[in-house]
């Protein structure tokens, strides 16, 4: 259970994050590999915030560690993450 906006929408940043790696060695392993890193939208700036800034945050600390996986894939720049507003999301 989330504490809070931010962290749920952390979560579901999270999600995702493992499909589109997979998919990303899928279409290497098929011929085509991805030059680019895989673009994620998010709505929520905190948890987009918290996904490109690995500083400690008072209010992240209760997080689990296992939800910092999209920070790494980011950081291996396999991943990036922009905002979407809630009114351009299909």
């Amino acid at each position: 259970m989330s504490l809070s906006s931010t962290e749920a929408e952390y979560v579901c940043l999270l999600d995702v994050a493992p499909n589109a790696i997979w998919l990303r060695n899928l279409y290497s392993e098929l011929g085509y590999p991805e030059e680019e890193p895989t673009l994620i939208f998010g709505d929520n700036l905190s948890a987009l915030a918290i996904t490109e800034n690995p500083r400690y945050h008072k209010r992240t600390k209760h997080f689990n560690i296992k939800h910092h996986y999209i920070r790494d894939q980011i950081k291996n720049q396999k991943l990036i993450t922009e905002y979407c507003p809630m009114a351009k999301m299909t």
